[in-house]
């Protein structure tokens, strides 16, 4: 990176103004005559246009620097052994680390890609564990509602009752996904 020169208009800017100057560039997309136009009006400070390459290319480096430094540390808290991922959505875990591993292919860095692809793994195993356990539970619900038919405990108005229950329990992840409800589809197919 080429360092602005010490006599720049930039560091002759307070750091509320540059921060200004930098929202300009890269929030709202102002052209450099544009910003040139807003330095006269806001701050009344005139420039040369030719002022103001410097200056976006100045504010560009600023951010990649700030990007850069904040992924390496979203890296190292991600494969630091001791981070407890599990309250993370799964789902969540894997799209930051895909990322991240795409990052660390693309700077030549195996070990990170290493550490990285272990999380991803982690995750899964994560949430594989919630799945057992979700089912275990359901089979201990059915079992409990198999003897409680055969020692006669029940009636089958109950039975019907407590097996919606187990159902629709049972149903409730198939909720979570974004594939379409039945009934949804064929309403919206004959709206066409």
């Amino acid at each position: 990176m080429r360092k602005i020169r010490s006599d720049a208009l930039w560091h002759k800017l307070s750091p509320e103004q540059q921060k200004k100057i930098e929202r300009w560039f890269f929030d709202e997309h102002l052209s450099y005559r544009v910003v040139r136009e807003r330095l006269r009006t806001d701050f009344g400070v005139t420039c040369a246009l030719s002022a103001i390459g410097p200056m976006y290319r100045h504010c560009k480096e600023l951010r990649s620097r700030e990007r850069d430094a904040t992924l390496d540390r979203l890296t190292e808290i991600l494969t630091d052994p001791r981070s407890d991922l599990r309250r993370i959505p799964t789902d969540s875990v894997a799209t930051i680390t895909a990322c991240l591993m795409h990052r660390a292919i693309v700077q030549d860095d195996p070990k990170t890609v290493a550490a990285l692809a272990n999380v991803i793994m982690q995750g899964q195993s994560h949430e594989i564990q919630r799945d057992h356990k979700k089912l275990a539970e359901e089979k201990l619900a059915f079992r409990r509602l198999q003897f409680a038919v055969s020692s006669g405990a029940i009636g089958s108005k109950e039975i019907l009752m407590q097996l919606g229950d187990t159902i629709r329990q049972a149903q409730a992840p198939l909720s979570d996904t974004k594939s379409p409800k039945p009934g949804l589809y064929r309403i919206n197919r004959d709206k066409k």
